[in-house]
């Protein structure tokens, strides 16, 4: 899937030859797995513990839920930069990518993400590692593909707790205490694919939010 018009791997280089630019859909997420529970808590009238008396009612009616997401890095293409690009197309509808001229060594830190000899960072953890990408002459097309590689994935624990207050048969109060993102787990976005840029393979942005949380009453009837 071409997808010539997405913002993420942006225009073929060539249009006339688009074979080049097929790769995977710049959503394409290849393992996504989710688990979620919901339990009551055994605490209040009918259950195993405290079942009776004043602690039947302050610990009754609890119950949680939470949810465990892990899903793959999202694809991106290594590009040339901006002024490549200009000199193949000056309307901006192309977007010229290096040459490829060895495999691409992915530290896979946020500060060395794919390999760029000028950054500290990438020489410090891969010291042998040499780079797979080369800038092409001005007006020359590279060979690189689309979408070759993955940025982080994703890993994240939602969590809510919920409490009943019943007022009578059919009418009630639900308090609810939601935790998105429970243990923090940073959620990096993909790095600089620019490899004009000294930062190319360095990630400074976050995907998603830290932990955040939320209260809310619900009235039922």
């Amino acid at each position: 899937m071409a997808e010539p018009l997405n913002t993420n791997s942006g225009n073929a280089q060539d249009g006339r030859n688009y074979r080049a630019w097929v790769g995977p859909s710049d959503f394409d997420i290849p393992h996504r797995l989710v688990a979620t529970y919901v339990w009551g808590l055994p605490f209040g009238k009918g259950k195993r513990i405290a079942n009776s008396g004043p602690l039947a009612w302050i610990l009754g009616g609890f119950r949680t839920s939470g949810g465990w997401t892990y899903a793959s890095g999202r694809p991106f293409t290594v590009t040339a930069g901006g002024s490549l690009s200009s000199a193949i197309d000056p309307f901006g509808a192309a977007t010229a990518v290096p040459n490829q001229i060895g495999p691409v060594a992915q530290p896979n830190n946020v500060d060395c993400w794919f390999y760029n000899s000028r950054q500290a960072a990438c020489r410090s953890l891969t010291p042998n590692a040499t780079d797979g990408f080369q800038l092409q002459q001005t007006g020359q097309l590279g060979n690189a593909g689309r979408n070759t590689l993955r940025g982080p994935n994703t890993r994240v624990f939602d969590f809510s707790l919920q409490r009943n207050f019943p007022i009578r048969e059919q009418m009630g109060v639900e308090f609810r205490w939601e935790v998105f993102n429970l243990f923090n787990t940073t959620q990096f976005s993909l790095p600089n694919r620019d490899f004009s840029s000294s930062a190319a393979g360095t990630i400074t942005t976050l995907a998603s939010d830290p932990r955040v949380m939320q209260f809310a009453l619900r009235y039922k009837f």
